[in-house]
């Protein structure tokens, strides 16, 4: 059975991952407390371990927030990417370019399916799936723990900046590209059009990050100035 701060934990994750809570946004403990009924222990306990996962940004005399993060963070978030996850591909064709380029093209199936309906957490959650199972094929412990270190954080950043089904099309063919080009065991076009998706997915967030700060400046202008 799952502990009150297990449960407080994993719904606000849960919350933060799909956008429910952007980012930035704060997070009371007393609110929070008042939503799941508990002491504000188990919710002090959620975010401590939620600071630990990188999600949750705790200041000292002000209160917790749900991480942020500027436009060099997200770019250094995609040179990660780029890095774990080149050597992810490369290591899981060697282990066998068949099974994976079979597993990466029914998930594409499923996104197709996904983007047809207009159902932008399923989009989110295969495109989550396609990435890491290059890290389930590797068969590298290590390069699998370090990609759940920043997995959650570009999750968050994902459903935050980019999910709207412009977002969702543009990655389903970039992923029918890299699968494609899997099943056919090029896997130096298959590397090069990771490197592309990851970068234009890298652009396209950071595109939303400087709409969104806009908007912000916008409505903090008296309506008489505007």
């Amino acid at each position: 059975m799952r502990t009150l701060t297990q449960h407080a934990t994993d719904e606000i994750r849960r919350w933060i991952l799909d956008g429910s809570i952007g980012l930035g946004e704060p997070l009371s403990e007393s609110l929070l407390a008042a939503r799941f009924g508990y002491s504000k222990t188990p919710i002090r306990e959620a975010l401590l371990q939620l600071k630990k996962e990188g999600l949750v940004s705790i200041r000292p005399q002000t209160g917790s927030f749900v991480f942020d993060i500027d436009a060099r963070g997200i770019e250094d978030l995609g040179t990660m990417r780029e890095i774990l996850e080149t050597a992810a591909l490369d290591r899981a064709m060697t282990a066998g370019a068949a099974r994976l380029g079979a597993d990466l093209t029914e998930i594409c199936g499923h996104m197709r399916a996904a983007v047809a309906a207009g159902d932008h957490t399923g989009c989110r959650d295969l495109d989550t799936a396609f990435h890491e199972t290059m890290f389930h094929l590797a068969g590298n412990p290590c390069l699998l723990e370090c990609y759940r270190t920043y997995a959650a954080r570009a999750i968050a950043v994902g459903s935050c900046l980019g999910t709207d089904q412009h977002h969702c099309r543009a990655r389903l063919k970039e992923h029918e590209q890299i699968a494609g080009l899997i099943v056919l065991g090029e896997r130096a076009a298959a590397t090069q059009a990771l490197v592309a998706h990851i970068r234009t997915t890298t652009a396209s967030y950071i595109d939303s990050l400087a709409r969104r700060q806009s908007r912000r400046r916008y409505q903090q202008v008296p309506s008489a100035d505007r």
